[in-house]
């Protein structure tokens, strides 16, 4: 009797329907799989809102910052000594120097490990690439045997087998150091507090202008910039090629985590009271903003304008109101053009 099987025709046939399946399926796996990064690093934030209601509740209404009430934000992308141990010195003065220390924003959300309920893993996106989960075995030299011990993820380049602390956490937060005015020439600080407005945001997905995979931020500025419209009052500004949106979610938006503790995706950054841009102040009327833009991102992180919008554009007051959310940069300081 004659063997029964599959001809070649037949099974070219079926490879070419597993092909087509297989083609139909695979993006809509993908966009399961980026919707699901969506949600978790949406539950992530959530779990840092709580925290830091909690930690707020416990200092005065104040959410976490590092070094001190003068504390500054450091321009080299960490602080002092990440794991200083008190001997003689308060360890918080080893940490970060003597005042106006230098902190991190990475410091003011380990304070949250170290004083509240706060795990490393809960600072990680999925979404945000090459991102890392915080553990002190990540370091030979250190002598701490206690993560709470610690002031900040990580230095980064003392030999000790650890990435830069921007590196371990994904998220911005509003700028709650002491920075320059460089209108005025003088300091001003204008961190939130527990009691400011609810519709405040306090955190979010990484600031594309401070993140290594947000190529398009500057590799297509040109395109980006002229695709924005003049400022509107009530709906800011477009931005159709949403380049300025953050990377950790294909540019389609960014998770904000707001003062009362809510998260909401938005898919455009213009998400603060009066529709502010979270990304950085203003200072000059929105026909200037290519160059404010280029200033911004030409600092290299060392001097933080501290503008505000006013109406359809100008200079005007600076106010607590203004959405402005930086992270440290996730790579070495040095590496960021």
């Amino acid at each position: 009797m004659r063997r029964k099987g599959f001809t070649l025709v037949e099974l070219l046939v079926v490879i070419a329907i597993i092909a087509l399946l297989m083609s139909i399926l695979m993006p809509a796996l993908a966009q399961v799989r980026r919707l699901a990064q969506r949600i978790m690093c949406g539950t992530h934030l959530s779990a840092i809102g709580k925290a830091m209601i909690v930690y707020s509740e416990d200092n005065e209404l104040d959410f976490p910052r590092s070094g001190g009430r003068l504390s500054k934000w450091s321009d080299l992308g960490k602080i002092l000594k990440w794991d200083a141990v008190a001997a003689g010195t308060p360890a918080q003065r080893l940490a970060f120097g003597p005042p106006p220390a230098k902190a991190t924003i990475t410091s003011c959300f380990f304070l949250l490990v170290k004083y509240s309920d706060g795990i490393p893993k809960m600072f990680n996106c999925g979404g945000d690439i090459g991102a890392s989960i915080f553990k002190l075995s990540d370091s030979a030299n250190t002598t701490l045997t206690n993560i709470k011990d610690a002031w900040d993820f990580g230095n980064g380049d003392d030999g000790d087998g650890l990435e830069w602390p921007g590196e371990y956490v994904s998220y911005s937060y509003h700028m709650p150091f002491t920075h320059q005015n460089l209108l005025a020439g003088t300091n001003a600080c204008f961190a939130l507090q527990n009691a400011d407005s609810s519709a405040s945001p306090l955190c979010a997905d990484r600031n594309p202008y401070l993140d290594k995979n947000a190529i398009l931020i500057y590799t297509d500025r040109k395109d980006a910039e002229d695709e924005w419209s003049l400022f509107d009052p009530k709906n800011g500004f477009y931005d159709a090629s949403k380049v300025r949106n953050s990377a950790s979610h294909q540019r389609e938006g960014q998770n904000v985590l707001y003062v009362d503790g809510h998260v909401e995706f938005e898919k455009s950054p213009n998400c603060g009271i009066q529709n502010d841009y979270i990304w950085m102040n203003w200072q000059k009327a929105p026909s200037a903003m290519k160059t404010v833009d280029k200033e911004w991102v030409q600092k290299d992180c060392k001097t933080i304008l501290n503008p505000r919008k006013t109406g359809s554009g100008g200079a005007g007051p600076i106010t607590i109101e203004d959405a402005f959310l930086v992270n440290e940069y996730n790579g070495k300081i040095g590496d960021y053009k």
